[in-house]
């Protein structure tokens, strides 16, 4: 009976490969009857392997080999040893939903509230309602401000004050949300473990 993976004899290493995987084809090269096993393959000795926990079975050249789907599978989640954390983090993530929603909503009403005043204040430098846009995201809610738009009347004036104003509230909100999902993560990982 071969299994296929060159080598005459099942180390530890070669138990713990097997153990991982659920599906394998074991095939007797007299007969080429596949059999499929969805169990482990345990070592007795250097020659003998327990399939299934039935009795024991005489090996010549033992190889080990895992289909097609098997690979697919272990290459593409090789990586969930850190499984513990993504479920943590995902279980963050839906705890903190709903205020993020809620952030992010209102920062996309001010902008557009504040690029509307704006754009009706000063019509004259702003040729698009996009670039009304630009300017409030960009220089009062970025606080970054290339000068390429600069509000002329006093009421613009005004108004990037007050937009700038509340950039810096609304970072410090952000801020203080990131660091309460920080919390989160840390008190529901500490639970777990």
């Amino acid at each position: 009976m071969n299994i296929v993976k060159k080598s005459n004899r099942i180390d530890d290493t070669d138990e713990l490969y097997i153990t991982g995987i659920n599906n394998y084809y074991i095939y007797n090269s007299e007969n080429e009857n596949n059999i499929n096993i969805k169990s482990e393959i345990k070592r007795v000795n250097e020659n003998k392997i327990k399939i299934n926990n039935n009795e024991q079975k005489e090996v010549d050249n033992i190889e080990f080999k895992n289909n097609l789907d098997n690979k697919i599978f272990q290459q593409k989640y090789k990586d969930f040893r850190y499984y513990k954390s993504s479920i943590i983090i995902n279980n963050v993530i839906k705890i903190s939903k709903k205020p993020l929603i809620a952030i992010g909503s209102l920062a996309i009403c001010y902008i557009l509230i504040s690029a509307l005043i704006i754009f009706n204040i000063e019509g004259e430098i702003f040729d698009s309602f996009f670039n009304a846009i630009y300017c409030i995201f960009i220089v009062s809610l970025r606080t970054i401000g290339y000068r390429d738009f600069s509000p002329i009347t006093i009421e613009g004036r005004i108004i990037v004050m007050i937009s700038s104003v509340c950039s810096i509230i609304w970072m410090l909100i952000i801020n203080i949300r990131l660091i309460l999902i920080k919390e989160i993560f840390e008190y529901i990982y500490n639970l777990r473990i």
